[in-house]
């Protein structure tokens, strides 16, 4: 027979190793988002990068790297086909995105 504390530690540590598989701090779990334009690609990535490829996607270059503490939820096209990337951080979420000439990102 089980008592309350053991099925209390029991419960408490399943209900951790849950939670940690569905949403580990509030990141998605894929590794990458993609998006492209007609002659680029763009990738965000979990840690907070975002890279570029010019030859669809034989190879990559970083373009933007703002930290492992940040994730790159969603990449995306706006109406005017101008880049957009959805942000994560602690918990809150913001958007860029990327200049007319492509070389930087600006906060929408």
């Amino acid at each position: 027979m089980i008592n309350r504390r053991d099925f209390l530690k029991f419960s408490s540590l399943l209900s951790a190793v849950f939670f940690v598989q569905i949403h580990p701090l509030g990141k998605k779990t894929s590794s990458h988002v993609e998006v492209e334009t007609e002659d680029m690609m763009y990738r965000g990535t979990n840690d907070g990068n975002i890279l570029v490829s010019r030859d669809a996607g034989r190879t990559w270059q970083n373009h933007l790297k703002l930290g492992t503490e940040y994730s790159i939820q969603e990449l995306f096209l706006d109406q005017s086909n101008r880049v957009r990337a959805q942000v994560g951080f602690a918990g809150h979420s913001f958007e860029l995105v990327l200049s007319d000439n492509g070389s930087s990102w600006k906060t929408a």
